[in-house]
């Protein structure tokens, strides 16, 4: 299991946090920490010593949605600089989103889509197997 946490996945739907960890930890060899909700994954980041270099975010969570974690890290100084990417099921082509958010995916997804998303996203190359 990779030691730092590159990448924090957040999505009330345990199934897809748990598929995204094992699948990016894996084809990737990198360290994902999942959070159930918004909420959560603002009380991680408040405490933890290492920062992801990137956010996976479903948009329709309770208590705090996607779109309003991204404003709220966009809003903190701190992180700011933390690329978001938004997934929903649903369609939101007029999304009011903010500077951060540097992508959005439809679900259902591959998860060949998002691990191309990571790689672009850190500069990984592809693997040698």
């Amino acid at each position: 299991m990779p030691n730092d946490i590159s990448v924090l996945v957040v999505d009330d739907n345990s199934a897809i946090t748990d598929l995204l960890k094992v699948s990016i930890e894996n084809a990737l060899g990198i360290g994902v920490y999942p959070c159930y909700d918004g909420m959560e994954a603002l009380a991680y980041l408040a405490c933890v010593g290492v920062m992801p270099k990137l956010i996976i975010s479903d948009i329709d969570m309770p208590i705090v949605n996607g779109v309003d974690l991204a404003r709220r890290l966009y809003n903190d100084e701190r992180y700011r600089g933390i690329p978001i990417v938004l997934a929903s099921s649903y369609a939101h082509e007029k999304l009011v989103t903010t500077p951060n958010v540097v992508e959005r995916v439809s679900k259902p997804y591959s998860i060949y889509t998002i691990g191309g998303i990571v790689r672009t996203r850190l500069g990984i190359e592809d693997r040698e197997e």
